[in-house]
């Protein structure tokens, strides 16, 4: 069974059809890529667009001189990140939560 795309040019072989796939139509998910499609999306969405040190745009899309590379580290989506505009570079962390202190007033 295909859902979401069309299967071309099938040879069946048993039980087994196997044959190419054309892409899914517009506006409906490509499920026969698994987890890929959500994961680009992510990487859409939660990747830094300016520099922590300069504000500069990062990504060469938005005008920027820099680069955004995502990797995983255990169970965390890491951003390895370079501006051309100032030359820093690091990695960037994503989080659900975070806690931090505010010190006592005096």
């Amino acid at each position: 069974m295909t859902v979401g795309a069309e299967t071309v040019g099938a040879v069946t072989v048993g039980a087994v059809t196997v044959g190419a796939r054309r892409p899914a139509a517009p506006g409906l998910p490509d499920v026969s890529r698994g987890w890929f499609p959500q994961d680009a999306a992510d990487h859409v969405r939660d990747a830094p667009r300016f520099c922590p040190s300069c504000s500069a745009a990062l990504p060469l899309g938005d005008g920027g001189h820099g680069i955004v590379v995502e990797f995983w580290q255990g169970s965390d989506r890491v951003f390895a990140c370079y501006c051309g505009e100032c030359g820093w570079s690091g990695d960037i962390y994503l989080s659900s939560r975070v806690l931090g202190h505010e010190p006592d007033e005096e």
